[in-house]
């Protein structure tokens, strides 16, 4: 969770930075900058501060850390204002990190029980440098509850350490570099402006230098009236890649209960080439999309080519760092723009999404590296920041589900095979003959997946339980009619190399030839 887009939130709320425009003129901006390097570089100092006393202690900082002897360059109003918004957030938020990167590594381990439950509490817990020799654990039995007495061992104390250090070697410390600066009522202030007829409303922003103040101007936008929510008196002030300041205003948004119905609405999305979302309704958004990336990849292409031969760096270009910004952007707007156009349309309780792990790796091959990174990041990272927000404000559930072979699978008889996809966009079963549009007919599968809560954790399980789902399927009267086509189709598909000789399978053949 970015700090520059929420500030926090709890069971009932959460809390919105919006856009705010604001009229500083050339002086108040400079002034804003320096107060910008400044506040970054008094949060580092308090993040290696806390670190290191959380690696002294071995015991998790709590926010009432007194930090009154700590010396920053800002005043103390300052110091406070970035350890209870900025450093404190960010310090958890990596612990939390650790705990998700530390569990995984216990689950995919081939430990006994009894030493994986141990350091799943362990960690849960946050005792990864300060391990008990014992600990309490509620085991649920016959519905009932009793705590019970474990052990910890040495070896299980090394263990839950050496996992942690793991997590420290592959995932660094936050650099606090592209922080925003975050103003509340301690260091800046929202004033109704009573002599000035051009603006309402100002910031009144205290500075580097004791006992001066600047004046902001600023006043709401159309989306900051738009969404309904409680002003409150936090601000966020952003400096995006072009250098530009922007203003954002902190609004508290009541989440919204999600409606009884009596069925539930489900519908799952499908990522493509030819269109950005294709719903399992046969709805097909973003499809130009991709032609404006490619719009944009060439120029950006042309562009470092022309930066190469006069032997510049494209970050040394301001046109290059423009272009770079504007497809960033064009691709956080039009993604957030469909999946509310999505949202409105359908009105879904739960969204069955693809596993955004490998999310446009497979369709962006002909784009220049540049933009694939562009892609892949920002545009994994908005979905992911969109889905996780229509979840906290509309109780929409997410569920993200493996894709693999859902291309290839048919929707109506289950069959899997390469050339059922006749082209990117159409799909045609060479068992069955269905036809369908090829990304509609894998959002389907989504939607089959999710129903039979078929939990996929790799290509070789997906395939292999989309085979036996397709066995099952061929005993039942309606496929009668397709085992003599079956027969030969089996016999040259690679995928069923490994099956042709399991019972099932021959029985099932031999029983309608």
């Amino acid at each position: 969770m970015k700090l520059s887009d929420y500030a926090k939130n709890d069971n009932n709320k959460v809390f919105r930075a919006l856009p705010y425009q604001h009229f500083a003129n050339k002086s108040k901006l400079k002034t804003i900058d320096t107060l910008f390097q400044l506040y970054r570089k008094d949060a580092n100092i308090i993040f290696k501060h806390i670190w290191k006393k959380f690696i002294k202690s071995k015991t998790v900082i709590t926010q009432r850390e007194n930090i009154k002897e700590l010396k920053t360059t800002l005043s103390e109003r300052y110091k406070y204002t970035i350890f209870t918004y900025l450093v404190y957030p960010t310090y958890i938020s990596y612990l939390e990190l650790a705990k998700d990167y530390i569990k995984n590594l216990i689950t995919n381990s081939k430990l006994d029980t009894e030493t994986k439950l141990i350091l799943y509490v362990l960690n849960k817990r946050a005792l990864w440098l300060n391990p008990p020799d014992e600990i309490n654990i509620k085991i649920k039995k016959e519905d009932k509850e009793e705590i019970k007495t474990y052990k910890v061992d040495n070896q299980n104390k090394k263990l839950i350490k050496k996992l942690f250090h793991r997590y420290l070697k592959t995932n660094k410390l936050p650099k606090l570099k592209n922080t925003p600066l975050i103003i509340d009522n301690k260091t800046g202030e929202l004033q109704q402006s009573k002599t000035s007829r051009k603006f309402k409303q100002w910031i009144r922003l205290s500075t580097h230098i004791k006992r001066q103040v600047i004046y902001i101007p600023v006043e709401e936008t159309k989306y900051y009236n738009q969404r309904k929510g409680k002003d409150t008196n936090i601000f966020h002030i952003v400096k995006n890649e072009l250098g530009t300041i922007e203003i954002k205003r902190v609004k508290e948004i009541q989440i919204k209960p999600q409606e009884e119905k009596e069925t539930e609405n489900i519908i799952a999305l499908d990522f493509g080439l030819k269109s950005l979302f294709t719903t399992n309704k046969g709805d097909l958004f973003g499809r130009n999309f991709f032609e404006k990336i490619k719009d944009y990849a060439n120029k950006i292409d042309k562009l470092q080519r022309n930066l190469q031969r006069q032997n510049k760096k494209p970050k040394q270009s301001k046109k290059y760092i423009k272009l770079n910004f504007k497809l960033k952007e064009y691709i956080k707007n039009e993604i957030r723009r469909i999946i509310n156009r999505i949202v409105d349309l359908h009105k879904p309780s739960i969204i069955v999404v693809e596993n955004l792990k490998n999310f446009l790796k497979e369709v962006i091959n002909s784009f220049p590296k540049s933009v694939k990174i562009v892609l892949i990041r920002i545009g994994r990272k908005e979905i992911k920041k969109k889905l996780q927000e229509l979840q906290q404000e509309y109780g929409i559930q997410i569920v993200e589900i493996n894709p693999a072979y859902t291309s290839q699978t048919c929707n109506n008889c289950g069959y899997v095979d390469k050339e059922n996809r006749k082209t990117q966009e159409q799909f045609e079963c060479r068992l069955c003959g269905y036809k369908l549009n090829a990304d509609v007919q894998a959002s389907r599968n989504l939607i089959k997946r999710f129903d039979k809560r078929m939990l996929v954790y790799g290509k070789k399980q997906a395939l292999k339980l989309q085979i036996e789902e397709f066995i099952a399927n061929l005993q039942l009267e309606r496929y009668k009619c397709l085992w003599s086509k079956a027969r030969g189709l089996l016999t040259q598909n690679p995928y069923f190399k490994d099956y042709l000789s399991d019972s099932l399978l021959t029985r099932c053949i031999d029983g309608y030839s």
